[in-house]
Protein backbone atom coordinates (compact mmCIF):
# COMPACT_ATOMS: atom_id res chain seq x y z
CA UNK A 1 0.00 0.00 0.00
CA UNK A 2 1.61 3.15 -1.19
CA UNK A 3 0.76 6.87 -0.85
CA UNK A 4 -0.41 8.70 1.79
CA UNK A 5 -3.28 7.88 3.50
CA UNK A 6 -6.49 10.04 4.54
CA UNK A 7 -10.48 9.42 6.10
CA UNK A 8 -13.48 10.02 4.24
CA UNK A 9 -15.56 10.39 6.75
CA UNK A 10 -19.52 9.75 5.29
CA UNK A 11 -22.33 10.64 7.33
CA UNK A 12 -25.07 9.74 4.97
CA UNK A 13 -27.46 7.03 5.75
CA UNK A 14 -28.71 4.43 3.03
CA UNK A 15 -31.06 6.55 1.57
CA UNK A 16 -28.62 9.46 0.94
CA UNK A 17 -29.89 11.75 2.73
CA UNK A 18 -27.90 13.58 6.25
CA UNK A 19 -29.34 11.94 9.58
CA UNK A 20 -28.21 14.02 12.44
CA UNK A 21 -29.51 11.46 15.16
CA UNK A 22 -27.11 8.79 13.41
CA UNK A 23 -24.22 7.97 15.47
CA UNK A 24 -22.78 5.55 12.96
CA UNK A 25 -20.45 7.44 10.50
CA UNK A 26 -18.79 5.02 7.92
CA UNK A 27 -15.36 5.84 7.73
CA UNK A 28 -13.38 4.66 4.32
CA UNK A 29 -9.82 4.68 4.05
CA UNK A 30 -8.18 6.68 0.71
CA UNK A 31 -5.13 6.50 -0.74
CA UNK A 32 -3.61 10.13 -2.16
CA UNK A 33 -4.48 8.94 -5.64
CA UNK A 34 -8.19 8.05 -4.63
CA UNK A 35 -8.26 4.66 -4.45
CA UNK A 36 -9.79 2.45 -1.73
CA UNK A 37 -7.67 0.10 0.06
CA UNK A 38 -8.20 -2.04 2.88
CA UNK A 39 -6.10 -2.02 5.37
CA UNK A 40 -7.40 -5.36 7.20
CA UNK A 41 -5.68 -8.48 6.49
CA UNK A 42 -7.78 -11.64 5.95
CA UNK A 43 -6.32 -14.42 7.36
CA UNK A 44 -8.32 -17.77 8.39
CA UNK A 45 -8.75 -18.43 11.96
CA UNK A 46 -6.79 -21.46 12.61
CA UNK A 47 -8.29 -21.58 16.12
CA UNK A 48 -4.74 -21.96 17.49
CA UNK A 49 -4.53 -20.62 20.95
CA UNK A 50 -0.69 -21.58 21.94
CA UNK A 51 2.19 -20.76 19.33
CA UNK A 52 3.82 -23.35 17.34
CA UNK A 53 7.34 -21.98 18.61
CA UNK A 54 8.72 -19.42 20.68
CA UNK A 55 10.01 -15.87 20.22
CA UNK A 56 14.23 -15.93 20.40
CA UNK A 57 14.92 -13.15 22.26
CA UNK A 58 18.74 -13.80 21.94
CA UNK A 59 18.55 -13.52 18.26
CA UNK A 60 16.21 -10.60 18.23
CA UNK A 61 18.60 -8.79 21.02
CA UNK A 62 22.12 -9.67 18.52
CA UNK A 63 19.89 -7.97 15.71
CA UNK A 64 19.08 -4.75 17.80
CA UNK A 65 22.78 -4.63 18.33
CA UNK A 66 24.03 -5.09 15.19
CA UNK A 67 21.67 -2.31 13.67
CA UNK A 68 22.20 -0.06 16.40
CA UNK A 69 26.00 0.13 16.11
CA UNK A 70 26.03 0.00 12.40
CA UNK A 71 23.89 2.58 12.43
CA UNK A 72 24.95 4.99 15.04
CA UNK A 73 28.27 4.33 15.52
CA UNK A 74 30.06 7.47 14.01
CA UNK A 75 26.88 10.09 14.36
CA UNK A 76 26.38 12.89 16.16
CA UNK A 77 23.66 14.72 17.31
CA UNK A 78 21.47 16.58 14.85
CA UNK A 79 17.86 17.00 15.64
CA UNK A 80 16.80 16.40 11.77
CA UNK A 81 19.18 14.10 11.48
CA UNK A 82 18.53 11.71 14.13
CA UNK A 83 14.76 11.62 13.91
CA UNK A 84 15.66 10.21 10.42
CA UNK A 85 18.00 7.74 11.86
CA UNK A 86 15.47 6.40 14.50
CA UNK A 87 12.82 5.60 11.80
CA UNK A 88 15.69 4.03 9.40
CA UNK A 89 16.93 1.68 12.23
CA UNK A 90 13.62 0.96 13.44
CA UNK A 91 12.56 0.16 10.07
CA UNK A 92 15.57 -2.21 9.52
CA UNK A 93 15.14 -3.81 13.27
CA UNK A 94 11.74 -4.80 12.31
CA UNK A 95 12.39 -6.18 9.14
CA UNK A 96 15.75 -8.62 10.01
CA UNK A 97 13.24 -9.52 12.99
CA UNK A 98 10.60 -10.66 10.52
CA UNK A 99 12.91 -12.38 8.55
CA UNK A 100 13.45 -15.00 11.52
CA UNK A 101 9.88 -15.69 10.23
CA UNK A 102 7.58 -16.21 13.83
CA UNK A 103 4.44 -17.27 12.52
CA UNK A 104 1.10 -14.90 14.47
CA UNK A 105 3.53 -12.82 16.03
CA UNK A 106 3.20 -9.31 15.55
CA UNK A 107 6.31 -7.17 15.65
CA UNK A 108 6.60 -3.64 16.46
CA UNK A 109 9.65 -1.67 17.12
CA UNK A 110 10.50 1.84 18.88
CA UNK A 111 13.43 2.98 18.35
CA UNK A 112 14.57 6.95 20.41
CA UNK A 113 17.68 8.38 19.58
CA UNK A 114 18.68 11.35 21.86
CA UNK A 115 21.63 13.61 22.22
CA UNK A 116 24.16 12.95 25.41
CA UNK A 117 24.79 16.03 27.28
CA UNK A 118 25.39 14.81 30.48
CA UNK A 119 21.40 14.34 31.53
CA UNK A 120 19.88 11.70 32.95
CA UNK A 121 17.11 9.73 30.69
CA UNK A 122 14.54 7.76 31.59
CA UNK A 123 12.15 5.76 29.18
CA UNK A 124 8.89 3.80 30.46
CA UNK A 125 6.43 2.28 28.45
CA UNK A 126 3.28 0.03 29.45
CA UNK A 127 1.10 -2.31 27.45
CA UNK A 128 -1.16 -5.23 28.02
CA UNK A 129 0.37 -8.26 27.09
CA UNK A 130 0.04 -12.18 27.29
CA UNK A 131 3.18 -12.95 29.60
CA UNK A 132 3.46 -16.89 28.36
CA UNK A 133 3.50 -16.07 25.09
CA UNK A 134 4.43 -12.04 24.24
CA UNK A 135 8.50 -10.63 24.61
CA UNK A 136 9.88 -7.10 24.96
CA UNK A 137 13.09 -7.21 23.85
CA UNK A 138 15.45 -3.78 24.81
CA UNK A 139 18.67 -3.08 24.15
CA UNK A 140 20.67 0.54 24.65
CA UNK A 141 23.70 1.91 22.13
CA UNK A 142 25.94 5.54 23.79
CA UNK A 143 28.88 6.58 21.64
CA UNK A 144 30.59 10.14 22.29
CA UNK A 145 27.55 12.16 21.22
CA UNK A 146 24.41 10.24 20.52
CA UNK A 147 22.37 7.90 22.67
CA UNK A 148 19.70 5.16 21.36
CA UNK A 149 17.62 2.83 22.86
CA UNK A 150 15.82 0.15 20.95
CA UNK A 151 12.66 -1.50 22.03
CA UNK A 152 11.14 -4.88 20.10
CA UNK A 153 7.66 -5.78 21.37
CA UNK A 154 6.11 -9.25 19.91
CA UNK A 155 2.66 -9.96 20.42
CA UNK A 156 1.32 -13.62 19.42
CA UNK A 157 -1.92 -13.29 17.58
CA UNK A 158 -4.19 -15.53 18.60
Amino acid sequence: MEGSYYLKKNSRNSSGSSSKSSDKKHVQFYTSNNSKQSLRRNVPNTRQLKPECTVECRKIRQIICDVLRRNLWEESYDADHCNMLAMMTSEQIKAQVKLLNIPRYKIVCVVTVGSKMGQTFLQASRCLLNTEFDDIISESFENGSIFAVAVVYTFYQE
